[in-house]
Order: C-alpha cells, then structure tokens, then sequence
C-alpha cells in the first residue's frame, strides 16, 4: 500500500520545487525494482527504528555512527529526554485549497518530544551530498507536518549522516507558519497542469520519467553542440555543469536500455553484453581473519586495524612471502576457501 497515495511527500518536496513539472509527468509511471543501495538503506532504518536485522560489518558500523550522532543531539538539547519517542510514523497535512483534496505527507525517522519541544531527526545512510538542515526543504516539510498534529512551541530538526557532523535547526511558531505556506506554494505550483519541466540534477536523479522526458533529453544537445576548442563563458558553466550531470543520466538511461534489449534478446547491432567482473566476498569477515591467523598466512599484527577482504589478503601474503598474488590466492583457497564466496557482476555492454 502506497501510504503517500501518490501524491508529492516530504522527500520528494525538493525536486517538485526544481522541476514543478515532474508530479505530473511521474504520475503515470509505476514504481519500478527497488536498488540494491535503497535495500541496504531500508535495512539500516529498520535497524535505527528498533528492529532486529542482521547487518554485515560496514553497515553495522554505519548503525552504530548515525545511533551515536542522534544521542549526541539528544543529550545536548535534552538532556532530561523525551516524554515520547516517535518512530516509523506518516504524518498528514490536508484541507488547504492548494493540495487540491490530495494529502501531503511525510514520514519522519525519528520524533522525539519533551512537553511542547520536539526534535525532527531524518537520516542518511549514503555518503551522497545533502543539503545542510537550515536549507533542507524535506527537513522543514517534516517539522510543518510534525507541528500539524502536535501543538508545538518549537521544532528542532537535524539531518544525521554518516562521515558528517549534524547541524540542528530550531524552528519556531512564527517560522514554521511560514514553512508551512511555503511547502502549500511548492505544492500549488507543481500541482499546476500547466507546470513545465526544469531539468537539473537533484530533480532528475530519481526521476521515473527521465529517460522519456524531453527536456531532460535536451541537455544530451546543450552539451554537445559545445564547439570544441571554445572558450566556455565562467558565467555559464554553473548551467552547463548541470546540464552534464543531467546529461550523463540520460546517456546511463540509453545504455540500460540497450542492455536490456540485448538481454531479452532483441538485436543491437554493433554491440553485444559481456559478462561481469566476478568478485571475492567473505560473509564473516571475524571468522576470515581468525583463519588467515590461525592457518599462519599472516599474523594479528599484520591485520590490526583493517578491514580485509579476500583481495586485501592476498596483496598482503605476496608482499610477505614475497610470492605472486595468484599464488597468494592458491594459498588461501586451499587453507579456508569455504569462508569464500564469489560473486558475478552484472553483465556489462560492449562492442561487438
């Protein structure tokens, strides 16, 4: 069940605000496969809400960064803690003229309130950019849903994010009056039918329309009608920067296209699929290492403070014994290869 019932929610308020044109063009289009990073991410937020999951050890130490962050804000704004603690809540905002009779949503990670005191906290479990809290609008819509259910005096509001120090931002009564006509006019102008499409590179990252809008095909020409050897203007490379990311999405979008084609076995001359790069894993990386010591391939100081992995150890056992990698590899095969799995990459295009 789709609990935003389709409409534009908190996450999605940024691209609408640069690209009033995309709810429309989105609407249409069903959702497709989540990627295996939202995976991973939808896996970390059930562990920060509480849940039981298994973690391997790179996103267990990203729980344990982002659970750190968010008790550092805590103890600092309220040390007395929370009367109540929020989680996996959708809240509402309805009734204005402006969304039409639809409901604009959101839903925070985490609410904790003491009295009339709040504090609105949405993380972040990749390392992409992300707009700073006092400039963050899913942030601000957050805090106007949060105050539309509660009566709240003041609303702070924090992205936590892993490899970054949070910034927490108050928002008061007077403040978040004022966000909330802001996200109705965002709304108001990307509900608009008449809407036109703005490409850029936060509204067509995840845009299911993007690889048959023509707008967004668009920025393909900008950039190659560029004559090369000329001098490009400084005042217009801000533009034509965006227009190469937007750019380089769209051409990503024609090459998963042709793989795809390729896949179901319609003919695209001149190219054809090649297999993928397969890659050495380990599940246990305590169980490995523990073997790597115990089998005398390598010592406990040799792997103090790394993080190893089937590549790493072979690296290290050819520098140390002063042998090939290849034989490294036939070494550790033999003595714990059941610890090792491998794994095919996708199939990738190529020339035929």
């Amino acid at each position: 069940m789709d609990e935003r019932e389709g409409f534009i929610s908190a996450s999605k308020l940024q691209s609408a605000a640069d690209c009033n044109g995309q709810y429309a063009a989105e609407a249409p289009i069903p959702e497709g496969p989540s990627s295996e990073a939202a995976e991973r991410g939808n896996l970390l937020h059930s562990a920060l809400y509480g849940e039981t999951v298994v973690l391997n050890d790179d996103d267990l130490d990203l729980y344990y960064q982002l659970l750190r962050k968010r008790r550092a804000i805590v103890e600092q704004h309220f040390p007395e803690g929370f009367d109540e603690e929020i989680r996996e809540e959708r809240f509402y905002l309805e009734g204005d003229d402006r969304l039409k009779g639809n409901r604009f949503s959101g839903k925070p990670d985490f609410v904790g309130r003491s009295g009339s005191k709040f504090l609105v906290i949405d993380y972040k479990t990749g390392r992409g950019n992300v707009a700073e809290s006092a400039d963050n609008l899913q942030l601000r819509a957050l805090a106007v849903l949060v105050a539309e259910k509660f009566e709240a005096d003041v609303i702070l509001v924090a992205i936590v994010q892993a490899f970054e120090n949070p910034q927490v931002v108050a928002y008061t009564k007077n403040d978040l009056k004022d966000a909330r006509e802001e996200v109705l006019n965002i709304i108001e102008a990307a509900t608009d039918p008449e809407a036109a499409r703005t490409p850029n590179e936060v509204s067509c990252k995840y845009c299911k329309a993007r690889p048959t809008c023509p707008e967004a095909l668009g920025t393909v020409n900008e950039v190659a009608t560029i004559k090369l050897g000329q001098l490009i203007d400084p005042a217009d490379l801000p533009r034509l920067l965006d227009a190469c990311e937007v750019a380089a999405k769209v051409i990503a979008d024609i090459k998963a296209r042709a793989t795809k084609s390729l896949q179901d076995g319609i003919q695209v001359e001149g190219w054809k699929l090649r297999n993928g790069n397969r890659t050495r894993l380990v599940a246990d990386h305590a169980a490995f290492r523990k073997g790597l010591v115990d089998e005398g391939l390598l010592t406990a100081s040799d792997l103090d403070g790394l993080k190893i992995s089937p590549t790493e150890a072979e690296k290290l056992i050819a520098k140390k014994q002063g042998i090939s990698p290849k034989a490294a590899r036939q070494m550790i095969d033999e003595a714990i290869g059941e610890q090792i799995e491998e794994k095919q990459g996708s199939e990738r295009l190529a020339r035929a």
